[in-house]
């Protein structure tokens, strides 16, 4: 239904390559990425719900997520910045399409959550796209597609700190509540490392 390569030419931000060069994929080694994709179980379970999917054929390319089918046409109604639907089985999608879900993935956006911000795997995951660290990402995506130099990394609690916004609007104090106890949990567990540092140093200079 959506093979047409017009179509997938209209996608933002991964259609913006210099007209006339070569794309990225023909500069790769491994010619099976497709067969990557497909082998990786973690694509086969809905990013935002966990519900088990058969087929890969709905997926949010900009955040190079794979989706079941009810959470896709959630994902519809979310900007077109921030979300960009394809409901196409991939193995029908040309390699510059295959890129960015080579790059991405569901296994890839887990571990950079639950490595970067860990707090963030505490909140409904439909409610992080629209967050400055998904930002961050689509931008690292894009760099990476396109070896170009990666984007700066937000800080930590800029991060926590914009969620703290999103769950305040939605009005669920108690969850807000809860989110900022971790997080100040957190800060304290940081500060405790920086000061096991500083005190190793003056250790050693003594």
């Amino acid at each position: 239904m959506f093979n047409n390569n017009m179509y997938f030419n209209n996608f933002y931000p991964f259609n913006n390559y210099p007209y006339g060069q070569n794309w990225p994929y023909q500069n790769y080694n491994n010619p099976n990425i497709i067969n990557k994709i497909l082998s990786d179980s973690y694509n086969y379970i809905c990013f935002d719900c966990c519900k088990r999917i058969n087929e890969l054929k709905y997926f949010d390319l900009k955040n190079a997520v794979f989706l079941c089918y009810n959470c896709s046409i959630q994902h519809l109604n979310m900007p077109k910045e921030i979300s960009e639907i394809m409901i196409v089985d991939i193995r029908y999608l040309n390699e510059n399409y295959l890129l960015p879900l080579y790059q991405g993935g569901n296994r890839n956006l887990l571990t950079f959550i639950s490595t970067h911000f860990p707090l963030v795997e505490k909140i409904e995951k439909r409610k992080i796209y629209t967050n400055i660290f998904m930002d961050y990402y689509r931008k690292l995506l894009q760099s990476k597609v396109y070896n170009l130099p990666e984007p700066n990394l937000p800080s930590k609690f800029e991060v926590y700190d914009s969620i703290y916004m999103d769950i305040i609007n939605s009005g669920n104090e108690s969850s807000y509540n809860s989110f900022r106890n971790n997080k100040e949990e957190e800060k304290n567990n940081d500060e405790t490392k920086c000061n096991n540092i500083e005190d190793i140093k003056n250790d050693q200079n003594e």
